[in-house]
């Protein structure tokens, strides 16, 4: 178990060229403004790379809340337990995507507990969705998305509630009236989503989105009466209940506005999601309503100083441990030659892009990376090609680090672009220094000496980013 003090708020963390986490997720100067509601004045609207570099900082955060509230899971040594195998953590930068990764950590790969392997896996999953949907649109078919819940209220057990939800939705797919559906309408497949949100005055909602992949059109009338009725009687079976909204049924054509714009939107960025979006992180979206809260929402306000709501996360984390965040029909995937892939796949999955090490932490110095959480700031400096301020900042924190060999990078110099030539650690000044070639010499020479804060990696040896 990680010490209960590594998860608390960091507002006495020491600045460094890291920087602290509160500094960089606060609202800053934003670069616009927009409308505020009621009357009131205008909000600051930041750049979308800062709104997108606070939510990667926050994921951090709230992964060390989660990681508190349930020091039994895998969550607890996510990303701060050195596997057996690794000699080093290592930090790898992808200089074409501007991002960066660790390699030689533990990961839990859950997608309920951890905001960054769920948004990792999620992101992975909306893309396999996006495809299944083009593929099959562009076959000629139509894809409907429907949703299915059930009265609930604040006394509900939520492991109860949800394994009779799920043995009405079983009983509903697999039953007479489930396959005669699929028959007389034309489903050639589904993928359904199970999500939950929390309130105080309604308790725990659990429900379930579901994409109908169908060959031509839908008779909507027809089938939105006879799937209606089949999941009342479904629900009933397992004593449970339902009003006008449960089930409802709409065409999706990649971006359902109004229906987004009622469940939530992006943690890092306002634009609207695709229905695909909508399936795979609908319990990573932010409630717009503050006594609504879905399950990282609520992680979100629990880091905000709300800790009554800390009990109800960890039911949270109790019931939904192990559980698939989608499920696909069998045989849609084979269908449309998408591969099945388990969560543990899409986390271990190269990103596609060739990664390269740029700094090596030894296993005892890494714990004081933890320790003195700074994991998400020196992961940003590193997505900068800041390989000097990571060295450094990590000094000011005590932390010991070495620098890969940056000899053949191309980087960029007060002087303009170069490629670096040697690299030495400086005994007497203590820091790092390289020498560099200059592309374009300068002042009759091509030759430089800087320290390695003074430089910027844009272009791995053998590669080449111009000017």
């Amino acid at each position: 178990m990680v010490p209960a003090n590594t998860y608390r708020n960091n507002t006495q963390e020491r600045r460094s060229r890291l920087g602290t986490l509160g500094n960089i997720v606060s609202t800053g100067q934003g670069s616009g403004t927009r409308q505020g509601k009621g009357g009131r004045p205008p909000v600051p609207v930041q750049p979308i790379e800062e709104r997108q570099r606070a939510a990667r900082l926050r994921r951090y955060q709230l992964q060390n809340h989660a990681a508190r509230l349930l020091p039994q899971e895998g969550i607890a040594h996510c990303l701060r337990r050195p596997t057996a195998i690794a000699p080093v953590v290592e930090v790898q930068f992808v200089p074409s995507k501007h991002s960066a990764h660790y390699r030689g950590l533990q990961m839990c790969k859950s997608v309920w507990h951890c905001p960054i392997c769920a948004a990792k896996i999620s992101e992975q999953r909306r893309g396999e969705l996006a495809r299944l949907v083009e593929k099959h649109v562009a076959a000629g078919g139509s894809v409907y998305m429907t949703t299915y819940t059930i009265r609930h209220d604040r006394y509900d057990d939520l492991a109860d509630l949800v394994d009779r939800f799920l043995v009405a939705r079983r009983k509903m797919r697999q039953g007479r009236r489930g396959m005669a559906l699929r028959k007389n309408y034309g489903v050639v497949g589904t993928v359904s989503v199970l999500e939950v949100t929390w309130s105080g005055e309604n308790g725990w909602h659990p429900h379930q989105h579901e994409l109908v992949f169908v060959e031509g059109e839908l008779d909507v009338d027809a089938y939105e009466q006879d799937a209606r009725q089949a999941w009342k009687d479904a629900a009933a079976s397992q004593g449970l209940t339902m009003n006008e909204h449960g089930f409802v049924l709409q065409r999706t054509y990649g971006a359902v506005a109004d229906y987004i714009a009622k469940y939530g939107r992006e943690p890092a960025v306002d634009n609207v999601w695709g229905v695909e979006s909508e399936m795979t992180k609908g319990h990573i979206k932010q409630g717009r309503e503050e006594k609504h809260y879905t399950p990282f929402a609520m992680l979100a306000a629990i880091a905000d100083g709300v800790t009554r709501l800390e009990p109800k996360f960890q039911e949270y984390g109790r019931v939904f441990k192990g559980r698939k965040q989608l499920n696909y029909s069998p045989g849609l995937k084979d269908l449309y030659q998408e591969e099945e892939k388990t969560d543990e796949d899409l986390i271990e999955e190269p990103q596609g892009e060739e990664a390269f090490t740029i700094l090596e932490i030894e296993k005892e110095p890494w714990s004081q990376v933890v320790e003195k959480n700074v994991r998400g700031n020196l992961l940003e400096r590193a997505r900068a090609g800041r390989i000097g301020d990571c060295v450094a900042g990590l000094e000011e924190l005590g932390i010991e680090s070495r620098p890969a060999d940056l000899r053949g990078w191309q980087v960029i110099t007060p002087a303009g672009l170069a490629r670096v030539a040697t690299m030495r650690r400086c005994d007497i000044l203590h820091r790092w220094r390289c020498s560099v070639a200059l592309e374009e010499p300068s002042e009759g020479s091509s030759w430089r000496v800087y320290d390695l804060v003074e430089v910027t990696l844009i272009a791995a040896p053998g590669t080449v980013l111009e000017a």
